[in-house]
C-alpha cells in the first residue's frame, strides 16, 4: 500500500493508492463531516449530512438499491429510523427512546408487531424484549443481572414458554470468563492478558473432543492485529473398532490498520489478502482481492448487525468490535474491554470509564444512539468520529459529550482502577473536544 496524498487542503480529500490497482478516496467538507467514499468501479457512496455531522443520506453511485436514509430525534440525535438494503424497498427499521437514550421500542420490516423494550424499575437494566425479535410476533427475550450489574442469562422463550438459556459469568474483575447454553453441550472459556484483552477463547463440547479455539494478539493501543483460529471436529460413525474420522482447521489472520483504520486482512493458506475499504466510521465495506476483484461489497445494519451472510475471512465489525464461532450463538461480539448485543445495541456490563467521570446516565448503550456519527472502538467511552482533530500525529479522537473539568478530575482514579492501555490516559486528557450543537462548532 503506499503512502496516501492530500489535494492540499488538508482535511478536504484522502487518496490512498490500494496494492491491488485500485485507488481509494475519501472526501469531506470544511468541518471533516464526510462527503464521499470512493473506489471507482467498486465502491461509490456519496454522504449528506445535518449541521452537527449526522449521516442523513448515503447515495450509492453504483446501486440504488444501496441506498441509506436516516431519521434522528432532537436534540439528543438519538437514530430513530433507517432505510436501506437490509430491508425491502419502502420499508425501514424504527426505534423510539426513553430520556436518556434507553431503547423503548424497536420496529422491522417483516415482523408483525414491534419489539417492545421492558427495564427493571427505573434503572437502565434491561429485563424483557417482547415479542422476541424474529419470533414472528411471539415470544419474549428475558435478561437476569448479578449483584454488578452485569448481565448473566438470556432467556430466549416461544410462544409455549421453551426455549433457551444463554448463561454468561464473569472473572472478579467483571471480565466474561464463561459461557454455556441450556440447548446442549457447547461451551466457551476466556482468559484475558494483563492489559484485560482477549488472549484465548475455547468452545468445547462436553465429553467430546471436538473443539474450537481461537487466540488474539492485541496491540497496546487495543487493535486486533492476529487472530490464531483452530478447530477439530468429528463427522460419522466409528468403524470396525476404528475411531471416528476428525477434521482439523488452523488459519491465523493478520489485520493491518492505516491511521487505526482497518486496511487489509492476511490469511495465508486461506483466503489469501484481502484489501478492505471501509465507511466514515472504519466499518468495513468492501473486500478486493490482489486482482482488485470484489470478494465482497455490502455492511451491517447501523448498531452492527450483519444484513447479508459474510465470508467466515471477514470477522470484523463495527470499530473495535468483531465476531467468532467460538462463541457462536451468543448474540454477542467482542469490544476489547466489553462485550456488546448487536441486535439490541447493549452492552453486557456497565460503563466503568463514563459512570466514574458521572457521564454515564445509561451506562450499557452503545455510541450514545447514534451510531451513525459516534463509535466505541475499546468498550470504554464514545468517540465523535467529527470531533478531532486529524492533523495531529498520533492521539485519539475527541469524546463526545464529555466536560473536561468533570473528565480531567476523574481521570488519574479511572484509569488506574481500568488499567487502560499505555498512553491512552494522558492522550485523553490532553485532548479534549466538546461538540456546540446550536453552531455545529468544535471548541
Amino acid at each position: 500500500m503506499a503512502l496516501p496524498r492530500f489535494d492540499g487542503h488538508l482535511n478536504q480529500s484522502f487518496h490512498c493508492p490500494l496494492g491491488n490497482g485500485l485507488a481509494e478516496t475519501r472526501d469531506f467538507d470544511a468541518r471533516y463531516f464526510p462527503q464521499r467514499v470512493l473506489v471507482p468501479g467498486r465502491l461509490d457512496w456519496s454522504y449528506t449530512v445535518d449541521g452537527v455531522g449526522n449521516p442523513t443520506q448515503i447515495v450509492d453511485g453504483l446501486s440504488a438499491a444501496s441506498d441509506r436514509t436516516y431519521g434522528y430525534q432532537d436534540y439528543q440525535y438519538f437514530l430513530t429510523s433507517a432505510a436501506g438494503p437490509w430491508g425491502p424497498s419502502g420499508t425501514s427499521l424504527q426505534w423510539t427512546y426513553d430520556k436518556i437514550g434507553d431503547r423503548l421500542t424497536e420496529a422491522q420490516p417483516g415482523e408483525p408487531l414491534p419489539f417492545n423494550y421492558s427495564y427493571l424499575g427505573t434503572t437502565p437494566k434491561l429485563t424483557r424484549i417482547q415479542p422476541r425479535p424474529h419470533g414472528s410476533g411471539s415470544g419474549t427475550l428475558t435478561f437476569s443481572y448479578d449483584a454488578a450489574g452485569n448481565e448473566t442469562s438470556v432467556l430466549s422463550a416461544g410462544l409455549e414458554g421453551s426455549g433457551q438459556t444463554t448463561t454468561f459469568t464473569y472473572s472478579f474483575e467483571d471480565k466474561l470468563s464463561h459461557l454455556s447454553f441450556s440447548s446442549g453441550p457447547a461451551a466457551t472459556d476466556f482468559l484475558y492478558d494483563g492489559r484485560g484483552f482477549l488472549r484465548d477463547a475455547l468452545r468445547t463440547y462436553g465429553n467430546s473432543t471436538d473443539f474450537e479455539h481461537t487466540e488474539p494478539i492485541y496491540g497496546s493501543e487495543g487493535l486486533l492485529y492476529s487472530r490464531r483460529w483452530r478447530r477439530q471436529s468429528t463427522y460419522g460413525t466409528p468403524q470396525d473398532n476404528a475411531p471416528a474420522p476428525t477434521l482439523t482447521a488452523d488459519e491465523t489472520a493478520y489485520v493491518f490498520y492505516f491511521a487505526g483504520r482497518p486496511v487489509a486482512e492476511l490469511i495465508p493458506g486461506g483466503a489469501g489478502l484481502l484489501y478492505l475499504t471501509t465507511d466514515h466510521l472504519g466499518t468495513p465495506a468492501l473486500a478486493t482481492d490482489p486482482t482488485g476483484a470484489t470478494i465482497w461489497q455490502g455492511g451491517f445494519t447501523p448498531f452492527g448487525a450483519p444484513y447479508q451472510l459474510l465470508p467466515s475471512s471477514l470477522f470484523l465489525r463495527l470499530p473495535g468490535q468483531w465476531d467468532d464461532t467460538a462463541w457462536g450463538g451468543a448474540r454477542v461480539f467482542y469490544n476489547v474491554n466489553r462485550w456488546i448485543d448487536p441486535a439490541s445495541s447493549r452492552y453486557a456490563t456497565v460503563d466503568q470509564v463514563g459512570m466514574g467521570f458521572g457521564i454515564a446516565p445509561t451506562p450499557y448503550l452503545y455510541a450514545a444512539a447514534g451510531p451513525t456519527k459516534n463509535t466505541d472502538p475499546l468498550g470504554l467511552f464514545v468517540l465523535d468520529k467529527n470531533c478531532s482533530d486529524p492533523a495531529a500525529q498520533g492521539g485519539i479522537p475527541g469524546i463526545f459529550r464529555v466536560d473536561p473539568h468533570e473528565l480531567q478530575a476523574g481521570i488519574d482514579d479511572m484509569c488506574s482502577r481500568i488499567k487502560a492501555p499505555g498512553g491512552l490516559c494522558y492522550q485523553i486528557s490532553r485532548r479534549r473536544c466538546r461538540h456546540n450543537r446550536r453552531t455545529g462548532h468544535h471548541i
